[in-house]
């Protein structure tokens, strides 16, 4: 039981260093695309802004964002075909130890501060981009807190905090999470 409390503390320690890490990363990235010129320093400082704002939802799903809007769009490759991302292209993930189209998520304590739960505030806040219907998509609570979660088809959905940047998919098949699907 003590070892399993510090392996606990331990993951917990690593989450927040990631945490911090990206955040340190998404700062630089927008100092060096704001000063990219001054014929488009606003329009580069607002999107970067905005990207940053969404980046940081990915790790902390805390903040809603500057458009109060958020989008799951779909993105494909080799290995996974068809698969949902978030609106700037974080994957998004399912938990085989979640049943379908229930009213709570499986992944509490220590799990979520590895694969957070995507939440963008409300559902009126979320946006299906082309291929994918809203009526997929639902609101749970989340186990244990007063928060909630996005889910697809019945599924609740996950960001994995090892995926640092758009694109990346190094969750599947880690702890029994795996790429949500169309």
């Amino acid at each position: 039981m003590v070892i399993r409390m510090k392996l606990e503390l331990a993951i917990a320690a690593v989450v927040v260093i990631i945490i911090i890490v990206a955040g340190g990363y998404l700062l630089t990235r927008s100092s060096t695309t704001a000063s990219t010129s001054i014929a488009s320093t606003t329009v580069a400082t607002t999107t970067t802004a905005q990207t940053n704002t969404s980046q940081s939802t990915v790790l902390s799903t805390t903040t809603v964002g500057p458009s109060n809007s958020f989008v799951v769009k779909l993105a494909s490759n080799a290995t996974f075909g068809t698969y949902l991302v978030n609106a700037t292209g974080y994957t998004l993930y399912t938990y085989s130890s979640d049943v379908r189209n229930s009213s709570t998520s499986s992944c509490t304590g220590s799990c979520q501060n590895v694969w957070p739960p995507f939440y963008p505030g409300s559902l009126a806040n979320l946006t299906a981009g082309t291929g994918l219907n809203i009526s997929n998509f639902g609101i749970i609570n989340r186990t244990g807190s007063r928060s909630k979660q996005v889910t697809y088809k019945g599924w609740p959905l996950y960001f994995y905090v090892q995926d640092t940047r758009p694109g990346m998919i190094t969750g599947n098949g880690v702890a029994g999470f795996q790429v949500a699907t169309k």
